[in-house]
């Protein structure tokens, strides 16, 4: 009896070694047998609104934004306004130099960290960037325009203990 149970054990083992090496096999070439989510990083758009040239009232929009690295750590930003703006961190970490009205730039955060910036010849418009490792706690969210947004959902403690 004992032999039959080893044999019945080594027959299970390689049945489930080799159920396991096909599974893998079918993921690399592109089939999911066991419908595996992959995460796929959702860029985080931030709008130049038309007038904000002329309007202190008006800047980047949103002008708060918590991200978290291979989640949504890509940042567009979109000139809607008829006048060339910048988004330049106060700390040396992105440059979009002038920014066309029409068009875009975009930076990928790869550090985590808090990263102000503003629009060097409009300087009332102002932004913050806070930037989380890698985390499963994201939710969709969606912006004042109705666009999209994957927002991280974090809070960063800093030294002093203040909590952004």
């Amino acid at each position: 009896m004992p032999r039959r149970r080893k044999k019945r054990k080594k027959t299970l083992a390689l049945l489930a070694i080799l159920i396991i090496s096909a599974a893998g096999v079918l993921v690399i070439v592109g089939l999911n047998p066991f419908n595996i989510q992959r995460a796929v990083p959702t860029p985080v758009i931030v709008i130049i609104p038309a007038g904000s040239a002329e309007n202190p009232r008006l800047g980047f929009t949103p002008s708060l934004i918590k991200i978290v690295i291979g989640v949504n750590n890509t940042v567009i930003w979109k000139n809607e306004d008829v006048e060339w703006h910048t988004a330049h961190s106060n700390i040396p970490e992105f440059d979009s130099k002038m920014i066309p009205p029409g068009t875009s730039f975009t930076h990928t955060f790869q550090r985590a960290g808090s990263y102000p910036y503003h629009c060097d010849p409009h300087p009332w418009m102002t932004g913050l960037i806070i930037v989380a490792g890698s985390s499963p706690l994201f939710a969709q969210q969606t912006t004042e325009l109705g666009m999209p947004q994957v927002m991280a959902q974090v809070f960063v403690r800093l030294s002093d203990g203040t909590q952004l």
